[in-house]
């Protein structure tokens, strides 16, 4: 403690020693270091929202709303029905509506949410969990399309492959689902089910899957046979083929009008709507062909020898009767041989076409259960006059009618299943052909760089100053070369060293030592 109020007294004599500009800039690094504390600490305490729900509907909103209202909570509600909540409270909120059942479990939280939220400072097992719990809504919503089936809750279980550190564990899946009235959970049904799960995570046997229905309470487990509708690719594939599809439809009607777009689409399928069909093809143009088979029949007779069968090798036992009371004995059998084997054969033509099996929606995009869209629309590219330039005076106009068109090319009805934004293009507008839009900058990204390179400054700069205020003066016998010279002296030494020195350090030196000693 004495050593530290010693320090401390120091440093306040050598403050006071200083000359005033020196302790004016000295005071201006310390208040820079405490604003930087102030304000880094006030972006560490500010609350961060997090999403709750994506892709609600207005009723939904309302039913949420009124849970986080009640337990006085605090939420933000967003365009395309977005609720968000603090990031401590998230897990909590989101596990009680699950549990009062307000919204489906594929709105909690989804792939895209994850892409927009994706960052360089998220970790690999973070990423990981956040895809297994969207995978797990996902699975979710596809599996309460079934028209037996209200609602469903799926849960994942990753398996470990073997390693030098023991034995690997399978994957597995338990879901809960709460069917229709009415309705209940046939072996089909089941069958439908763990095609999905498998679909997503091939990984996962049958066997290792778990079907609750949590109105009977009854666990199901699928009987290990295929369905074709929902093998690999199975329904993701088709999702994700539509999805594309439709994305690439709407980004190709504003790149025909001269804006680059970024199209994200969420296609919600309904599976009573997905058919298939079986369509023959002929690549080469040689229609159905013909192959000759050749099928053998044969028929076989043994002598009976112990009153068995003809032919049955097992039953041959020498020297037994046929039966009680018969009278036959096997040696009385044995002249009495059946003829010997005999073998058929045929042949026979068999035709065959080229197939192959097509699973389709019906009436895309109107046979899908939901289509959502986010476009972010750049600036459109101007050129005049020889020069190429960015004009978003344009975009900004016409952002209702953009809305509109997207709308119509997708069948959406609902307003909020539609989000249209602007973003202004930063950078030259490109000169050769095509559109190359660089992004705007992210500004709350840069401010808060911007914050934290001007902590850092701050304390390298108080550092220093504290450095220079605690520097140990040298020892006696030490040389300490002057700090200024008058101006007259430093006139003399540079004649002497023109006049004097050409390319001889050892004279340079000399002098040097002569001036400052003399001083």
């Amino acid at each position: 403690m004495a050593k530290t109020s010693d320090a401390f007294r120091e440093i306040v004599e050598k403050v006071k020693g200083l000359k005033r500009s020196e302790q004016l800039v000295l005071a201006a690094f310390a208040v820079t270091v405490a604003a930087a504390l102030v304000m880094l600490s006030a972006w560490g305490a500010r609350p961060r929202y997090v999403p709750l729900v994506v892709n609600a509907s207005d009723d939904e909103v309302r039913e949420v709303t009124a849970v986080l209202e009640e337990k006085g909570e605090s939420y933000r509600v967003e365009s395309g029905g977005k609720v968000t909540v603090r990031s401590e409270r998230k897990a909590a909120l989101a596990g009680e509506i699950s549990r009062r059942g307000l919204v489906p479990g594929g709105k909690l939280i989804g792939f895209a949410e994850i892409i927009d939220k994706d960052s360089f400072y998220t970790t690999r097992d973070r990423r990981r969990l956040m895809m297994r719990v969207a995978l797990q809504n996902e699975l979710a919503l596809m599996i309460g399309n079934l028209s037996a089936v209200e609602n469903a809750k799926v849960l994942l279980k990753e398996g470990r492959e073997a390693d030098i550190f023991g034995g690997g564990q399978p994957g597995g899946a338990s879901i809960t689902v709460r069917t229709r009235p009415g309705a209940r959970l046939t072996q089909d049904v089941v069958s439908s089910i763990a095609g999905i799960v498998r679909s997503a995570a091939p990984n996962i046997e049958p066997g290792d899957i778990t079907i609750v229905d949590a109105r009977t309470n009854v666990t199901y487990r699928p009987q290990d046979h295929k369905d074709e509708l929902f093998e690999a690719p199975g329904i993701f594939r088709l999702k994700e083929d539509v999805e594309r599809a439709l994305a690439d439809k709407v980004r190709g009607m504003f790149i025909h009008m001269g804006v680059d777009a970024v199209v994200v689409v969420n296609a919600e399928l309904d599976l009573r709507k997905v058919q298939e069909k079986v369509q023959e093809i002929d690549p080469q143009g040689r229609g159905p062909f013909t192959l000759k088979e050749r099928r053998s029949k044969s028929t076989s007779s043994e002598p009976v020898r112990d009153g068995g069968v003809a032919g049955i090798e097992a039953n041959r036992r020498p020297g037994t009767a046929i039966g009680a009371g018969a009278g036959i004995t096997a040696g009385a059998m044995e002249t009495a041989a059946l003829p010997a084997a005999s073998d058929t054969r045929e042949d026979r033509d068999s035709t065959y076409t080229y197939s192959y099996l097509v699973r389709e929606i019906t009436q895309a995009p109107k046979g899908l259960a939901k289509v959502s869209a986010s476009v972010v629309l750049f600036d459109r590219i101007v050129e005049k006059d020889g020069k190429v330039f960015y004009d978003g005076q344009i975009v900004q106009e016409r952002m209702g009618d953009f809305q509109q068109l997207v709308a119509t090319a997708l069948g959406i009805e609902k307003e909020t299943d539609i989000v249209v934004k602007h973003v202004p293009s930063a950078g030259p507008a490109p000169t050769a052909a095509g559109i190359g839009v660089e992004t705007a900058p992210y500004w709350e990204t840069a401010s808060k760089a911007a914050l934290l390179l001007l902590a850092a400054a701050a304390f390298a700069a108080a550092y220093l100053a504290l450095r220079k205020l605690t520097r140990k003066p040298a020892a006696a016998g030490e040389d300490e070369l002057p700090t200024a010279m008058p101006a007259d002296r430093i006139t003399q030494l540079q004649k002497a060293i023109r006049d004097q020195v050409t390319n001889k350090p050892e004279r340079l030196a000399r002098i040097l030592s002569r001036w400052v000693v003399s001083k």
